[in-house]
């Protein structure tokens, strides 16, 4: 094997593994995110619930 071959395996050996902790911190990204929404969808429902309890909600006839 001659050194052009060696390096270019050594550099598509690097890619691969920098893509592998991009694709990992991406995922830990997402997860993140869904977290704070479905955080927010919570309180949301939540809210809701108090103003249903305190009969915030008039019915107009």
């Amino acid at each position: 094997m001659n050194i052009t071959n060696r390096i270019r395996k050594s550099a598509n050996r690097e890619v691969y593994f920098a893509k592998r902790l991009l694709e990992s911190a991406n995922r830990m990204a997402n997860l993140q995110i869904e977290g704070e929404i479905l955080q927010i969808e919570q309180s949301s429902t939540a809210d809701a619930a108090v103003l249903i309890e305190n009969n915030t909600f008039k019915k107009i006839d």
